[in-house]
């Protein structure tokens, strides 16, 4: 087992934890933009998620690589623990994220709906008023 190797996999192991808290903070964002109804605040931090997925996804290729030559030992165990418990970490936020998704999402399905149906004071006010002439008169 060379050095280079194993400083590979330390490498990749730090930029994997690094990537994971900062989805972890990123989806935190996402919450609060979705609380504030911040919609473009919460497209912003959607696109930097979706980046940052880009670089996780391209980190533990590497890591895969590097571990697949046999660098890392026990060393790479513990460190591949570590990623675990950032991966756990990111995985609670983002199923938090999830469901104020879904919680925003019904919220202005409901609205929609509510805004297709006629509403049922100005409905029954204008069918009391009754027919008024064709013309609009300010004296009254």
């Amino acid at each position: 087992m060379s050095s280079a190797p194993a400083s590979a996999i330390a490498a990749h192991v730090e930029a994997a934890k690094r990537l994971l808290r900062e989805l972890d903070e990123h989806a935190q964002s996402a919450i609060d933009s979705l609380r504030r109804q911040a919609t473009e605040d919460f497209a912003s931090v959607v696109a930097e998620r979706d980046a940052l997925l880009t670089e996780l996804d391209r980190v533990v290729g590497e890591l895969a690589a590097s571990r697949s030559s046999g660098a890392g030992g026990r060393q790479s165990a513990a460190a591949f623990d570590e990623i675990g418990q950032a991966a756990l970490a990111a995985l609670e936020t983002h199923k938090m994220l999830v469901e104020q998704t879904r919680v925003e999402r019904d919220r202005i399905a409901a609205a929609l709906d509510r805004a297709d149906k006629p509403d049922a004071v100005a409905t029954r006010y204008s069918l009391l008023s009754g027919p008024r002439g064709g013309s609009l008169s300010i004296a009254g």
